[in-house]
């Protein structure tokens, strides 16, 4: 496990009945379908009467506000999630896929729609975006646009009236009056004579039918195709003229498994291989995420993809080379369900959360196991105003850039910041923690917790570079040595990643950076010591400075003048040949003690690297 990203909280310790299916609203309720065809309203403990102003299933829990008996059909529930329609921006609706398919205003659980073709469907696939339900019976698969509001009447039925205490006296069609008409409408306009009832409101409409190969198992909407997993194989379906087009085959093992990504791409299932497609098959040349087990369910949720595995729940990055970054310990879960800003487990008498940790948290989490790749990615997600996390994103920067190609030497950072900004950059992280905004002035805490951070991840960021400085530098010097060998013989140098021959200078402050090799060197070095003064080791960065180091001169100054460390300034003149310099300011600083009334800012010498040709 690298890091922890989830936590898994009980929301429903214990519940009397088996549970078959769950579904979160937008009102942080949960919707619970029992093995008594009832349907159970939970709500959060702490206000059960008061829906989330958030709109987010919260981490604690949930008790029975309500309950519906009868509610669903003896063929118990197969799929069952709240969706919306017109880009979801129109009303929320439970979508259940039981004996047939029907849809239920939510909260009121009224019924919208039922459409009774669907009677023996295994599998569906809703469109939020264009409306669109496609549905798998036996061997064909069906298409149905919903048609809006048409406010006329559309069918009359002859029904038995019920009267609903709970409904103010509006009749609610239960599961039984579903034979008796194809469609059955509810919404705005509804008139009775007697135990005459006529019906108008929403309407789906039938669109298409197509013939497949076989049963189809698994399926996903994937811009106008529809992506399907029948038998042990991919296809994808043209939803318009019926064409089919194979992918390849899902796997002996497993299932087919389609699983939509954000993007609009896909993730196909082969046993225990995750593949991506775009949304006509082809394959994505980003690699394959490798799961421990072959998954029964996965579930998206930047920048994590989250597998139902047959021992545990398992949570991988979603970027190559997709890494295992936390495996979760739970027995007999039986669905994974997605809701805003958490993941819902569902186990036979209990229902967990998987609430993500904060992105700070997982960043320090990150940064201290030395996993710098991972913690820049969480970086580029945090909010503009935490500004303090996005300097120490700065500095990791540097760190990132060892292993890129960019050159010059002063593109350290993101586009549109120079070398200096590093420097400048790394500075104002500590003055921030000193100095922070008039609003976080009265939070001690916070002040002291932001500033705990920044010092464990600057400790992190050494230790990191301290394991990979050796063999960048032995990379550096040996390039070094090649050209003072060249030198010697008169002959002008072509270094590695130049467009031009270079001379080789003596004196360190004249090495040219346009090697490959001695470019990443002062990345490290530079990088190195701003991370080793802003921890106040002075005396380590001193013995850096001592030995065979690329330290860039122009950073280095700047933060030792203003951190007024003397000694290691002197340290970085020797190194670079400038003994001139260095008697300057040994000269000056004698001059200082000497006085009886120092000035408060003197002027130190600047330091100008020498160049003999």
């Amino acid at each position: 496990m690298v890091h922890t990203a989830y936590d898994a909280v009980p929301l429903v310790p214990t519940f009397p009945l088996k549970i078959e299916a769950i579904a979160s609203t937008s009102n942080s309720s949960l919707l619970l379908a029992c093995s008594d065809n009832s349907l159970r309203i939970l709500s959060p403990q702490s206000d059960p009467s008061t829906p989330s102003s958030s709109g987010l299933v919260t981490d604690e829990t949930y008790v029975e506000e309500r309950s519906m008996p009868g509610f669903f059909s003896r063929r118990g529930v197969v799929t069952m999630k709240t969706v919306r329609i017109n880009e979801g921006q129109g009303a929320e609706m439970l979508l259940v896929l039981a004996e047939s398919i029907g849809f239920y205003r939510v909260p009121g659980m009224e019924t919208v729609a039922v459409i009774t073709k669907a009677k023996g469907a295994n599998v569906c696939a809703w469109d939020e975006r264009k409306g669109l339900l496609a549905f798998g019976r036996g061997k064909r698969v069906f298409v149905f646009r919903d048609d809006g509001f048409s406010f006329s009447v559309v069918r009359t039925v002859y029904i038995l009236y019920f009267p609903d205490p709970e409904c103010d006296g509006i009749p609610r069609l239960s599961a039984v009056h579903w034979r008796l008409c194809e469609f059955i409408w509810a919404g705005d306009t509804l008139s009775f004579t007697g135990n005459l009832l006529s019906i108008g409101g929403r309407g789906f409409v039938e669109v298409k039918e197509f013939g497949v190969p076989d049963t189809v198992k698994s399926m996903s909407w994937c811009g106008e195709n529809i992506c399907i997993g029948i038998r042990r194989e991919y296809m994808i379906l043209n939803s318009t003229n019926g064409a089919l087009s194979e992918v390849f085959p899902s796997g002996r093992i497993a299932p087919p498994l389609v699983v939509s990504l954000p993007s609009g791409e896909l993730l196909l299932g082969k046993d225990n291989i995750g593949v991506f497609v775009d949304q006509n098959g082809k394959l994505i040349q980003e690699g394959r995420i490798v799961w421990s087990e072959a998954p029964s369910e996965v579930v998206i949720q930047q920048p994590y993809a989250i597998a139902l595995l047959p021992r545990y729940v398992e949570i991988r990055w979603l970027q190559p080379p997709y890494p295992l970054i936390q495996t979760i310990v739970l027995r007999n879960v039986k669905h994974l369900v997605e809701s805003s800003g958490s993941i819902i487990v569902l186990l036979e008498n209990s229902v967990y959360g998987l609430f993500a940790v904060p992105l700070g948290a997982q960043i320090v989490q990150l940064t201290a196991s030395g996993n710098f790749e991972e913690a820049l990615a969480l970086c580029k997600l945090l909010p503009p105003e935490d500004s303090d996390m996005r300097t120490i994103c700065l500095t990791m920067g540097a760190t990132k850039k060892l292993w890129s190609n960019l050159r010059p030497p002063e593109k350290l950072v993101d586009a549109g910041l120079d070398a200096s900004d590093l420097s400048r950059g790394s500075s104002a992280m500590s003055d921030d923690m000193e100095a922070s905004s008039p609003v976080h002035l009265s939070d001690e805490t916070s002040a002291l917790e932001s500033k705990k951070m920044s010092h464990n991840t600057l400790m992190a960021l050494i230790k990191f570079l301290q394991k990979k400085r050796f063999s960048i530098i032995e990379k550096a010097a040996a390039e070094g040595t090649d050209e003072a060998v060249l030198d010697a013989a008169g002959t002008n140098f072509r270094s590695y990643d130049s467009k031009g021959p270079k001379k080789f200078n003596k004196g360190r402050g004249s090495i040219p950076l346009s090697s490959g090799a001695r470019e990443r060197a002062a990345v490290l070095d530079t990088a190195l010591l701003q991370a080793l003064v802003l921890t106040g080791q002075s005396s380590t960065a001193r013995e850096l400075l001592k030995g065979l180091n690329y330290c860039d001169l122009k950073i280095c100054e700047e933060i030792l003048q203003k951190m007024n460390l003397y000694a290691a300034l002197l340290e970085l003149c020797k190194c670079n040949s400038m003994h001139r310099e260095a008697l300057k300011l040994l000269h000056q600083l004698v001059e200082e003690s000497k006085s009886d009334h120092p000035q408060l800012e003197l002027a130190r010498p600047k330091i100008h690297p020498r160049h003999d040709y």
